[in-house]
């Protein structure tokens, strides 16, 4: 079995779980009395932000930082590597390639979230006089702090680095993201140019050398199964 395929047959493995674990969640009444009623809501929303009802939003940069900075804290990347892989040591040339296969498959999850995030966003942006290349940029710079902060993020975990390290980290980057919001072209450049550097500095010889390769198969399958181990502790305080 290619790497690719095997990496491919993980992440639809993968994939069904969540489904059906979704599934477990949603049933008929959850999607009649609450979703439904919640999608047809958002929809007039939406409607109201083309027509400018809500163009006070887009004053209120602080929010927009806010908000984007918890989805920054929602994008963990994984590796998908099992612990056989890790028995197997002369499969070396395998764990390379899934790794490039997931930082590629990583990067594309984020390309596509952001890029629907701020599709949401359109109308307020629209409001503001914004055009379609503004917004464009605004999803490339969001895109890539993102990238460099799930990044840099994994690999402090994985090295074990201490907290202050992380949270300094955390700080760097949310001035970073609001360095992008304010306006304030110098100090983005400067920040920017050190959290990439930062990134590559890190990040070295994470696809030749496997120093770390324990850890990384703990974490991943630890954030993989995140969403199980949530459902079965809330179910299990419902009981």
């Amino acid at each position: 079995m290619t790497a690719r395929s095997l990496f491919q047959e993980r992440v639809v493995m993968d994939a069904r779980k969540n489904w059906q674990t979704i599934r477990l969640l949603i049933d008929w009444t959850v999607m009649v009395y609450i979703l439904v009623p919640f999608l047809m809501y958002m929809g007039f929303v939406y409607v109201f932000l083309w027509q400018g009802k809500f163009e006070w939003i887009g004053h209120f940069k602080v929010v927009w930082v806010f908000i984007f900075f918890l989805l920054f804290l929602r994008d963990r990347f994984v590796v998908w590597l099992e612990q056989g892989d890790v028995l197997l040591l002369s499969t070396k040339r395998l764990i390379r390639q899934i790794k490039h296969y997931s930082l590629q498959y990583r990067t594309l999850l984020l390309v596509l979230k952001y890029g629907c995030c701020l599709l949401l966003f359109v109308p307020i942006f629209h409001a503001q006089g914004w055009s379609a290349l503004d917004t464009l940029t605004l999803w490339l710079n969001l895109t890539l702090i993102a990238w460099l902060h799930m990044w840099i993020r994994y690999q402090q975990v994985i090295r074990g680095h201490h907290w202050v390290k992380q949270l300094l980290m955390e700080l760097f980057v949310f001035g970073c993201l609001y360095s992008l919001f304010a306006d304030m072209a110098f100090l983005r450049v400067v920040m920017g140019s050190g959290l990439v550097a930062y990134a590559m500095w890190i990040g070295e010889g994470w696809l030749s050398r496997q120093s770390y390769l324990e850890r990384e198969v703990a974490w991943s399958e630890r954030v993989r199964s995140s969403l199980q181990r949530t459902v079965l502790k809330g179910a299990g305080g419902f009981r």
